[in-house]
C-alpha cells in the first residue's frame, strides 16, 4: 500500500537551519554544504567554486547566483563553511564570518546535503543547528 504523503513541516523548525561543514579541500571543482534540499536540482547551496570564489546559489532545475564573495583558496586548505537559512534570509559564513548574504523565499523546506562536483574533499565533521 502507498504511504500517505506527509504534509511539509511549518514555523520555525522547518523554516530554520544551519548546516556546518568542515572539511579540507582535495582537488574539486565546487564543494561545500546545501539546505533546503528538494532533490539533485532544488536547493538552496553555499560553496566553494574553482573561480577562487564562495556562491550563495538557488538551484531551481539552473543555477542561480544569489551572491558571491572572492576567496584566494589553495588546494589542502581546510574551511569551515555555514549555510544559515531563516525564513527568506540566507547566509554563507566562511571560518565564522559572514560573507555572503541573500533574500529569497522559494524554497521553504528539506533537507540537508553536502556537494562536490568533479572532485573529492576530506570532510572532518557536519554540523546541523538552529541559525543565530
Amino acid at each position: 500500500a502507498a504511504h500517505p504523503r506527509r504534509p511539509p513541516r511549518r514555523g520555525p523548525a522547518a523554516q530554520a537551519c544551519a548546516p556546518c561543514w568542515h572539511s579540507t579541500y582535495c582537488g574539486m571543482w565546487c564543494a561545500g554544504v546545501a539546505a533546503r534540499c528538494q532533490g539533485m536540482r532544488r536547493y538552496y547551496a553555499f560553496y566553494l567554486h574553482e573561480q577562487k570564489e564562495l556562491r550563495l546559489t538557488k538551484m531551481l532545475n539552473q543555477e542561480h547566483v544569489l551572491a558571491t564573495w572572492p576567496l584566494p583558496w589553495e588546494f589542502g586548505q581546510t574551511f569551515n563553511l555555514r549555510l544559515s537559512v531563516n525564513g527568506g534570509v540566507l547566509r554563507g559564513s566562511v571560518n565564522g564570518k559572514v560573507v555572503c548574504e541573500a533574500k529569497d523565499d522559494e524554497l521553504q523546506s528539506g533537507g540537508i546535503a553536502l556537494l562536490v562536483e568533479a572532485g573529492r574533499t576530506a570532510t572532518q565533521s557536519v554540523r546541523v543547528g538552529a541559525p543565530d
